[in-house]
């Protein structure tokens, strides 16, 4: 039979079981410190005008800004809802690759079109942006967009992780494995 003195109850820790507790905790505890927003801003001086960032980084989302065809001025460009939507893709990539992103990246968007019957129009524009699996979309009829635009695009993008390295159930399988060889 046991001793009672070792119930759970009972327990005190040897001084060789602290460090693998508390390197235990910090693993668990590291994927929340990395929880911080980050706020991108392509052009800092255009955080003067405007009151929202290009984008937000968050773990490993990088949530875009709702875009509209301009261009480096600020001015929707000429040629309607084509030249916007190329126009937007292009600002797009601009701020996805502060982060090494792509479009390939991009997981899900919202469309806004104050125009629905120009559907087919976008949608030929937009499927030449993605080649292989296309991100998860939504999309609204809306009236009164930004700068008169004709559309507004607001996308998601999945930063990559090495899941070695940074993914939490991973890190703690590894810290489990040391812990169990330590006891």
């Amino acid at each position: 039979m046991s001793d009672p003195r070792q119930s759970l109850f009972n327990f005190q820790p040897k001084a060789r079981m602290i460090m693998p507790v508390l390197l235990l905790v910090l693993a668990l505890a590291a994927p929340l410190s990395q929880a911080d927003p980050e706020f991108i801003q392509l052009d800092p001086m255009r955080s003067m005008t405007q009151p929202f960032s290009d984008a937000v980084v968050i773990g490993d989302l990088m949530i875009l800004s709702g875009q509209v065809g301009t261009n480096a001025s600020d001015q929707l460009v000429k040629g309607g809802l084509v030249a916007e939507t190329h126009q937007i893709f292009a600002n797009m990539r601009a701020i996805l690759k502060t982060r090494n992103l792509d479009l390939s990246h991009i997981v899900k968007c919202t469309v806004m079109m104050d125009d629905i019957s120009q559907w087919g129009a976008f949608n030929q524009v937009y499927l030449s942006y993605f080649d292989g699996p296309k991100p998860a979309r939504s999309a609204f009829g809306a009236d009164g967009l930004a700068l008169d635009a004709r559309l507004e695009l607001e996308c998601w993008a999945k930063i990559p992780t090495e899941p070695d390295e940074t993914d939490p159930v991973s890190s703690l399988d590894r810290l489990l494995k040391i812990f169990e060889a330590l006891f």
